[in-house]
């Protein structure tokens, strides 16, 4: 059997990068598409999901580029409002632009996600929820057709459980809603809590800087970045949004 000895009684010290969670990066881009101007996203992580988002928002019309560890997206309009299947399939976090799109575009076609190695999750809670604002939905071919004939409207909305993909999915689609949106049950933990206020501040029309955590495991209830090491290293290596001003949608 192999195992692993570890001599101990040595002090560790040194420094290490922290990449940016590519659990906060992906709602970002998929955000992204609610906005005009330019999203400059740094300390992004350089992973497969990362760059599969990109070829994404490419497709939809966006120019995206990629230089080290800062993604810089620009969606002047959509080229289109469906995601082909080849790229629906890359990567399980690809249904998170059914909201966005939905909201910025009116209509989305896409596939089901792939790319999941966990095990079968299924997306009906995105489905009812964003069915309240207002969306309706067919499948055809394998492809789910959605639309929104009177326009995407605001909600009290209670999930049965608190679903990451449906918390995401329901506050993309909000930003551009008519009226408030209310959200029970919702997922919240400190890494969603950065995009949250990205989708926040594109709603307020703003512009202001965003600092992200970087990954973490959940420990005890809490998370390794509550360490005073890791809440150092994240004053010195944040992520940064610089959030554009988001154009309004014509009536």
């Amino acid at each position: 059997m192999q195992k692993l000895v570890i001599d101990g009684g040595v002090p560790l010290e040194g420094e290490i990068f922290l990449h940016g969670a590519k659990n906060s990066a992906l709602p970002i881009l998929a955000a992204a598409l609610l906005c005009d101007g330019e999203t400059t996203l740094e300390n992004c992580p350089r992973l497969t999901d990362v760059f599969a988002a990109c070829r994404i928002l490419t497709h939809l019309g966006g120019r995206c580029t990629i230089q080290e560890h800062t993604v810089t997206v620009q969606v002047r309009a959509l080229r289109s409002d469906t995601i082909p299947e080849a790229l629906m399939q890359e990567m399980r976090s690809s249904i998170i632009f059914l909201g966005a799109v939905l909201g910025r575009a009116g209509t989305c076609h896409v596939s089901y996600p792939g790319g999941c190695e966990l095990g079968p999750r299924p997306i009906d809670m995105h489905l009812e929820a964003l069915r309240q604002m207002g969306a309706r939905f067919s499948v055809c071919g394998g492809q789910l057709d959605c639309t929104v004939p009177d326009g995407l409207h605001g909600a009290v909305i209670h999930l049965p459980f608190p679903s990451v993909g449906a918390t995401e999915n329901v506050l993309l689609a909000a930003v551009l809603a008519k009226g408030e949106t209310v959200l029970h049950n919702a997922h919240g933990n400190r890494r969603s809590a950065t995009w949250r206020r990205f989708c926040e501040n594109a709603g307020r029309r703003s512009l202001e800087r965003v600092r992200a955590p970087s990954e973490s495991r959940e420990q005890n209830g809490c998370t390794a970045a509550c360490t005073p090491l890791c809440r150092t290293a994240l004053r010195e290596l944040p992520i940064w949004v610089r959030q554009p001003l988001l154009a309004e949608r014509s009536a």
